[in-house]
């Protein structure tokens, strides 16, 4: 069903009667989906899904927009009543001129390359799905090249996925793969597409600029194992190549509360940027790394290091950063700031810069139960 104005009416338009069947697109190029819904919610091929299985679905040179929960094959998963229903997206693609936009002017949130949001309680999980590096995503708030956001006690996993595609943000969360997600756990995936959030974000009251990452952007509880970012990663505050932040609450004069974030043997390439709390993997997170190495060039202001910024209880090991890193304060080449946690088997080839206090070549300050072994720094500090 088409409209003059609005366009493509989704399958499953209404979030009482969602689509909860099987369809196969054989691989067959869907071009020319056209959807100008501004103030809808579930806006995409699909509106509502709940239950259902899609697979080999391939979009092109299309436009899809409208306000909350949109993606170009899903605008929302959902569930019914007490049941956890799991809609499954297999090789899916968004192939090149394909734009994906929360409306500016509504606020838009929840705007992914595949899909918008993941409802409450529902459950995803998506495979070898792909976006192209001429398709964009955009969005007011939670902008991701994958999924937008993810609502409480949602999860999400994602295996073997790629996004290309530029993604930005107007305020808080944007991330390569998934912009904001409660539980997440996300296996061999890569981004190469710019990830740049929280460009309208002036430090105004009553907005907030929080959350941009290579892979996720926020998140709760999340796991992130065999992942590499190669795009370029600007933000505000919780920037990281791997993921943002995991901040639950906290303020400048109030403690920071965060999420549990376990990243294994992930790697990040791309230059980070942002201003409180940058990290080469993580920006802020209650934090245990393994295996993960970063290459790319990390500044800040507040915060700086070359795998996490800050972290209240971290645990980083076999860890190596060879990017160079600059800061005013809290600026190192492996974690900025902790306040307990356990460092080992960690190196520094990187050159750390910090204009202000707090420069290391390892940790830039750590509380009084914080423990290191056997690390080292190779690179200049200034």
């Amino acid at each position: 069903i088409c409209d003059n104005k609005q366009g493509w009416s989704p399958i499953g338009t209404n979030p009482t009667v969602p689509f909860r069947g099987n369809y196969d697109g054989n691989h067959k190029v869907i071009k020319g989906l056209d959807i100008c819904r501004y103030e809808d919610a579930g806006v995409g091929l699909f509106g509502f899904t709940t239950g259902a299985y899609i697979k080999n679905v391939k979009i092109q040179d299309s436009r899809i927009s409208g306000n909350i929960a949109v993606g170009a094959l899903i605008g929302s998963v959902t569930t019914e009543g007490g049941e956890r229903s799991c809609t499954f997206v297999d090789s899916c693609q968004v192939l090149d001129g394909v734009q994906v936009i929360g409306t500016e002017e509504k606020g838009g949130v929840a705007t992914g390359g595949l899909i918008g949001c993941v409802d409450m309680n529902s459950k995803v999980i998506v495979t070898n799905c792909s976006t192209d590096a001429n398709a964009q995503i955009s969005s007011c708030f939670n902008a991701g090249g994958i999924i937008g956001t993810t609502g409480l006690y949602a999860t999400v996993l994602l295996s073997d996925c790629i996004n290309n595609a530029s993604v930005t943000s107007q305020y808080s969360g944007c991330g390569g793969l998934i912009a904001s997600g409660d539980t997440v756990s996300i296996t061999s995936c890569k981004n190469y597409g710019d990830i740049t959030g929280s460009i309208a974000y002036n430090g105004a009251e009553g907005t907030v600029g929080i959350g941009t990452g290579g892979l996720i952007g926020g998140s709760g509880i999340s796991i992130i194992a065999s992942s590499v970012n190669y795009g370029k990663v600007e933000g505000k505050e919780g920037v990281g190549g791997i993921i943002g932040s995991t901040r639950v609450a906290g303020s400048d004069t109030e403690a920071y509360t965060f999420n549990n974030l376990l990243v294994a043997y992930c790697g990040n390439t791309g230059t980070v940027k942002g201003t409180k709390a940058v990290g080469g993997i993580c920006g802020e997170a209650q934090l245990a790394a393994s295996g993960v190495f970063n290459n790319g060039k990390v500044s800040g202001d507040e915060y700086t290091a070359g795998i996490v910024g800050r972290t209240s209880v971290g645990l980083v090991e076999n860890s190596i950063n060879t990017g160079d890193v600059s800061g005013r304060n809290y600026t190192a080449g492996i974690v900025g700031k902790c306040y307990l946690g356990s460092f080992a088997i960690n190196q520094n080839y990187g050159n750390i810069i910090g204009t202000g206090s707090y420069t290391a070549g390892i940790l830039a300050l750590g509380g009084n139960n914080t423990m290191m072994n056997y690390c080292s720094n190779h690179g200049n500090i200034s």
